[in-house]
């Protein structure tokens, strides 16, 4: 991990826990409160497709008891204490915290296919790192891929991956 600050913690998230993200996911998309990318204006169809619900901040701390969001903070922040412990500036760092999640549906052929990193827009400049959890295995594809590091982080169901979220790791 301290060669590319790229933690990868596997079997944190259950089946069960992953089942819990997917239902939710299904029962807000059942709502109509999912979007694609190109419906809120993130991208042209040619360059990231998937669906996405949002859960704000409202709603990952005012309803404590949601279970995603008790299954995500308790399960989470030990894989983000790891990584701190790790790099401990990060214990020095201003009070952080994580202010939205989101959930994204990807079917095979889409995902992103432009290279980006969190930090590229003003509304993004303050987070300082950026994670992943993934709720399913995918046998081909479906990887998290960091250019510059010409690395890439496999999708196995229950994995968290968390990185910097500077244009290093592109």
């Amino acid at each position: 991990m301290k060669e590319n600050f790229i933690a990868v913690f596997d079997e944190i998230y259950s089946t069960e826990d992953c089942q819990i993200f997917i239902d939710y996911f299904e029962k807000v998309k059942s709502l109509n409160l999912t979007y694609t990318r190109q419906a809120v204006g993130d991208g042209f169809a040619h360059q990231r497709q998937d669906e996405t619900a949002f859960l704000m901040e409202e709603d990952m701390f005012l309803s404590p008891n949601l279970p995603i969001t008790n299954k995500f903070l308790e399960k989470f922040w030990k894989c983000y204490d790891v990584y701190a412990d790790t790099f401990s500036v990060l214990r020095e760092a201003q009070k952080h915290g994580i202010l939205s999640l989101r959930l994204q549906k990807t079917l095979p052929g889409q995902g992103y296919h432009v290279w980006h990193y969190e930090t590229s827009q003003k509304m993004t400049s303050g987070r300082i790192c950026a994670f992943t959890i993934f709720l399913n295995d995918v046998k081909f594809g479906g990887e998290t891929e960091f250019l510059y590091l010409q690395e890439r982080v496999d999708a196995r169901q229950g994995r968290v991956v968390i990185w910097p979220a500077g244009f290093t790791h592109t």
